[in-house]
């Protein structure tokens, strides 16, 4: 996996959430899954991703241990585009599943809101907001209003 550019990273030891934990604990969740994993894949992992990752489930004192253990990155779980600088204690994370296709979740990771991306579309091929609606094929009838 690594050669095709995937890496693997920890999520914590049994997925719990380390901002409503003792420290000690959370400390014990961040160093067990982190030996395990270089034990697994020959080396240790670099990139932390929070088993619950919303704002009020980071602590800064878990940051800070989390970074302590020699993780390089940290991934939240709250979304946002990485745009610009990255700052690796902080990275955002997309949500991603079988519902969103490939321009949604560019659009997502770019940052781009929909109703922008629509526009963009209308504005490059000289369309109206109607020519992206359904249209009725040339030459065919329109049932007549009552």
């Amino acid at each position: 996996m690594k050669a095709d550019g995937f890496e693997v990273g920890s999520h914590g030891w049994s997925h719990l959430n380390l901002a409503r934990c003792p420290l000690d604990e959370a400390r014990r969740e961040i160093t067990q899954s982190r030996k395990l994993l270089a034990r697994m894949l020959g080396a240790p992992p670099r990139s932390f991703a929070y088993p619950y990752g919303g704002r009020e489930d980071i602590a800064p004192a878990v940051l800070d241990e989390i970074v302590d253990s020699g993780f390089e990155v940290v991934a939240s779980a709250y979304s946002g585009a990485n745009v610009g600088s990255i700052e690796p204690r902080n990275v955002l994370r997309t949500a991603v599943n079988d519902t969103i296709d490939g321009l949604t979740l560019r659009a997502l990771v770019e940052d781009v809101a929909l109703a922008a991306l629509r526009e963009a579309v209308v504005s490059r091929w000289s369309l109206h907001s109607t020519a992206l609606s359904p249209q009725p094929l040339a030459g065919a009838s329109r049932p007549e209003s009552a």
